[in-house]
């Protein structure tokens, strides 16, 4: 008697890791990977209103955040078994001639781990 495995029909322990590495990289690099033209300050917002992956700065008229040039955005996705180590580091762009303090804001839903 033969034992032959099949790998098309033989089930997966994880099938969903492949589709959440792709969802993850296209969320990741939708969030302005690309170099901005002329970089400006962004309108002003909450920061309850940022998207992830967003370096707010407080400006002088009246105190009011504002987002920061996303230059480049690099995400680098390791996997190894079922653990994926993800690393993303994001460049941002000052257009002012003034040092600014930054807010960086990652907001995660209330069930993220």
């Amino acid at each position: 008697m033969s034992h032959v495995l099949d790998c098309a029909r033989a089930p997966q322990r994880f099938p969903f890791l492949p589709l959440l590495i792709v969802f993850l990289s296209v969320f990741l690099f939708s969030n302005g990977s690309w170099p901005a033209q002329s970089p400006t300050l962004g309108r002003a917002m909450k920061a309850q209103d940022a998207e992830a992956g967003t370096l707010l700065v407080r400006t002088s008229d009246h105190g009011q955040l504002r987002p920061m040039p996303t230059l480049a955005t690099d995400v680098n996705i390791n996997v190894t078994g079922m653990i994926a180590r993800s690393t993303v580091t994001q460049h941002f762009g000052n257009p002012t001639d003034q040092w600014l303090e930054g807010i960086y804001v990652f907001p995660l839903s209330e069930s993220a781990a």
